[in-house]
């Protein structure tokens, strides 16, 4: 207060027996600075900052002083050498006063007979170089347990300092700066009120708590505030007179403004997307920041041509790093994150803009699909944000802000949103996995981030996606298993449910993959699953898993929910087979295997009618009807099959084994195997069943040559054809031994009632014939049959 009423001695000596008091409380040793810059009293202006640089060389509040005072006193080389190496991490409010350093060295600000002496400058570079060799180190160390540095860009504690210390106007000026920084900040609206009010200047007062109540509806402080001074309830403290305070922006408190919107890509040998990402942005970008982490190919020059803000980084192994060091840069209200493989889509421009326009909403979590498999669904990722003090990147990989922006969502009641708005991914195509090594940089780096995190659900799901796509999906399904622990201990309310839905999807797949059918249906009955609805995908997966484990009956509910769900929207990419008549074909299967024949039906031609002409259902369809006593339809169906494909070989096969096993179909089983046969003519199964066909049809001569091309020495069921057909041509020379004898025999026995079944008398009168042949090569099956001719003739 003394200092603002112009007694600066005062607000000296009041300052210096306060820090005598408390040595270590920076906002006063700064207060204290700005009071002997202000009254130019350089000692104890050198002796304030020295303490305050080794409170906290890298503090922005402390930048913002030193850089200030170095300009007061006409040394503007040392104003840019405190916040030249920061920029890249803290621009606006420290960013915005190197480009003013620097113009003022350009025009030749101050002569040096204007300047303090050259003992201030003497006394000063070792405080800057303080300054200075903490940035270089924060630059070699960017992951740190704490609060990375850009967290810092719109810091209110400078101009809360100033305040304190009644210096309204250097309040008012450092909290213009820190909105600038962070343009989305309704603490800084508040502040800047709170300042105006105290500086008499009401109008100004009622603006700027409206502006912070415009961008935090919810916010009671801002809320209170701009009713306090809507009811003339909060006064001017500057009772002496009101204190001039520097013009806004106009366009800051112009209603209707179109909110700013800054892009942020980091790049590395992008070339070859590049172009696409940023022309996908034209138009709606109010800025494009691209971060280059060490790029050898032209991704650098086409970005710059096509009008990008280029900076560069030093790759560090931490993508958060890489982010935040582009972050820094962002002068818009919201902040799109891109990675350079990715494109917004065209028709999500209008949404784009809709969503910027959403006053309660901190951030949008949008969707990302890949190229080629956009029917497949999307993935919802965080990379739509305010640009709101104290947001930063976290993890060293598949880094995201959002928990930066929890304490802001929280204070201020605003909401983390599920949008529409979607980008296309190009990176992981098929064809571009060959070209890059990223899952071997990405298992590289997730080892090192689930050791500093490991309870990070994502990480975990990403560790384990990454090593199931470089060939080790038992590890990789560990990491599931990890992942699927931490987030059922945590409370449901705090899971994003499209995490969840995701984590259950690919956790399902690849436990199917690996065929651990019962860990599905143990997972199916979790509190977790349940959570998620279950989805349709999912439902249809638990279903498989039970089919599979002859649990029919559960299957076959969780394919009527599968069927019922199917056409809900997802929060996580959907399983192809939902889409088509895949569901109801093995919900027919399991009505079937449960006896319910009129249900089983039912679905196979309601399969059909969803998704005609699919063989596999054709093939089931006809193995059903023969299973139900429905011989003829089935026949019927395989021929409608053959008609239109010919080619289908499982049909052929399948024919040839209902035709064969009823009487009335002899001349049926003839036809079909033979057309089977000369189709497939090196079909081993259709070749013994030509020759089965044409032996009990009474044929044996011809069904010789079909037996000798296409039996199968090691079954006796062959053996005994072959010998049988062979005695009723030129004889046989074929011997057994006695075990293998017995075992023929008996299948000759078999032959000889089907031959009588199927009424080949000629062949049956033949092998009667011919019993003392039979009986040199099988003597038990001679005996037998003699039994039986004998019995015969008696009767």
């Amino acid at each position: 207060m003394r200092r603002v009423q112009g007694e600066p001695a005062a607000a000296i000596a009041a300052l210096e027996a306060a820090t005598l008091q408390a040595p270590n409380d920076l906002p006063t040793r700064l207060a204290l600075a700005g009071a002997a810059v202000d009254k130019e009293d350089w000692g104890r202006a050198t002796v304030a900052l020295s303490a305050a640089v080794n409170l906290d060389p890298r503090g922005s509040s402390v930048l913002q002083a030193l850089s200030a005072a170095c300009r007061r006193a006409g040394e503007f080389d040392l104003a840019t050498r405190v916040t030249q190496p920061w920029s890249s991490r803290l621009p606006d409010d420290l960013g915005g006063l190197t480009e003013r350093c620097l113009a003022a060295l350009q025009q030749g600000a101050l002569p040096a007979s204007a300047r303090p002496g050259q003992a201030v400058r003497r006394d000063w570079e070792p405080i800057v170089a303080v300054c200075t060799e903490a940035a270089a180190r924060a630059q070699a160390q960017p992951t740190t347990t704490g609060v990375p540095v850009v967290a810092l860009i719109g810091s209110l504690d400078g101009p809360r300092a100033a305040l304190a210390a009644g210096d309204r106007a250097g309040a008012w000026r450092l909290a213009v700066e820190a909105v600038t920084g962070r343009p989305f900040h309704p603490e800084g609206w508040l502040l800047l009120a709170r300042i105006a009010s105290e500086a008499g200047d009401l109008p100004r007062a009622r603006a700027c708590a409206e502006k912070g109540r415009e961008l935090a509806p919810k916010w009671a402080p801002a809320r209170d505030f701009a009713k306090a001074l809507g009811r003339g309830g909060a006064k001017p403290t500057a009772r002496e007179g009101t204190v001039p305070l520097e013009a806004l922006p106009e366009a800051w408190l112009k209603a209707g403004t179109r909110p700013r919107l800054s892009v942020c890509i980091i790049t590395k040998n992008e070339e070859r997307f590049i172009a696409q990402c940023l022309r996908s942005v034209q138009g709606v970008a109010d800025q494009v920041v691209v971060l280059d982490t060490g790029s050898t190919d032209r991704t650098v020059t086409i970005a710059r041509e096509m009008g990008a803000e280029v900076h560069t980084f030093t790759w560090c192994d931490d993508f958060s790093a890489a982010r935040n060091a582009c972050l820094a840069h962002a002068r818009g209200e919201w902040i799109l994150g891109l990675d350079a493989d990715e494109e917004l889509l065209p028709e999500s421009r209008v949404e784009l803009q809709k969503a910027m326009k959403s006053s309660g909403t901190l951030a949008w979590r949008i969707r990302l699909v890949d190229a080629g498999k956009e029917a497949e669904g999307c993935h919802y990722l965080p990379r739509l944000f305010r640009n709101a003090p104290g947001v930063y990147y976290a993890g060293r990989i598949h880094e995201h802000p959002f928990g930066s922006l929890q304490r802001m969502q929280a204070e201020w009641g605003m909401e983390n949103r599920l949008g529409s708005v979607t980008l296309r991914h190009h990176g992981y195509a098929d064809q571009v996995v060959k070209d890059r090594s990223k899952i071997q940089r990405n298992l590289r780096l997730l080892e090192q981030a689930v050791q500093e995190s490991p309870g990070d659900t994502s990480l975990l799901m990403s560790y384990g996606l990454d090593l199931i796509r470089s060939g080790q999906l038992d590890a990789g399904l560990e990491e599931y298993g990890r992942a699927f622990k931490v987030m059922s201990a945590q409370p449901p309310a705090t899971v994003p449910p499209e995490l969840r839905e995701r984590l259950l999807t690919l956790m399902t797949t690849h436990l199917m993959t690996a065929q651990r059918f019962q860990s599905v249906v143990e997972l199916s009955g979790t509190p977790l699953a349940q959570a998620t609805g279950p989805t349709a995908s999912l439902h249809l997966m638990f279903g498989v898993a039970c089919f599979v484990q002859k649990r029919h009956a559960e299957a076959a509910v969780h394919m009527q929910q599968c069927i019922a769900k199917r056409n809900s929207p997802a929060l996580s990419p959907i399983h192809r087979d939902i889409t088509g008549g895949g569901p109801r074909h093995l919900l027919a299967l399991c009505h079937g295997a449960l006896g319910q024949n009129v249900e089983a039906e039912r679905e196979f031609l309601a399969s059909l009618a969803e998704e005609p002409g699919v063989v596999k259902v054709q093939l089931d369809l006809a193995r059903f009807l023969d299973g139900s006593g429905r011989p003829v339809k089935a026949l019927e169906q395989l021929y409608a099959i053959v008609q239109a494909k010919p080619s289908e070989q499982t049909a052929w096969r399948l024919g040839a084994e209902i035709a064969l096993r009823e009487v009335e179909f002899r001349d049926v089983a003839v036809d079909w195997t033979a057309e089977a046969l000369r189709r497939f003519p090196r079909d081993p199964v259709l070749g013994c069943a030509r020759a089965r066909v044409l032996l009990l049809a009474d044929q044996p001569a011809a069904a010789l040559p079909v037996w000798l091309q296409y039996h199968d020495s090691s079954n006796p069921q062959h053996l005994a054809a072959l010998v049988m057909c062979e005695l009723l041509g030129e004889g046989t020379a074929r011997q057994f031994s006695t075990e293998r004898e017995s075992v023929v025999s008996q299948e000759c026995c078999g032959w000889f009632k089907r031959l009588i079944d199927h009424g080949a008398e000629g062949t049956v009168r033949a092998i009667g014939d011919r019993i003392p042949q039979l009986g040199a090569v099988l003597p038990h099956a001679a005996a037998a049959l003699r039994a039986v001719f004998e019995d015969a003739q008696v009767a």
